[in-house]
């Protein structure tokens, strides 16, 4: 298969930087009885460890958190 194929293929999603685009996410999770997370982290001994990315998806929606973001 070709890259560009694949790419094409590549589910979308939905940045979250803003209170409003996270009370998107949690009213999506709400009803749901199965959600997958995923977090992404630094640190590896060299810095406090914290998170820098959260994926959320909910059923064919996946959120991309930025928990930095200043909101």
């Amino acid at each position: 298969m070709v890259i560009e194929d694949r790419l094409s293929e590549t589910p979308a999603y939905v940045f979250v930087d803003s209170e409003e685009s996270l009370e998107r996410v949690l009213s999506a999770i709400k009803p749901e009885s199965r959600v997958a997370f995923d977090t992404e982290a630094n640190g590896l001994y060299c810095y406090h460890q914290r998170v820098c990315l959260m994926q959320v998806t909910v059923g064919d929606e996946t959120y991309i958190i930025d928990p930095l973001a200043e909101v």
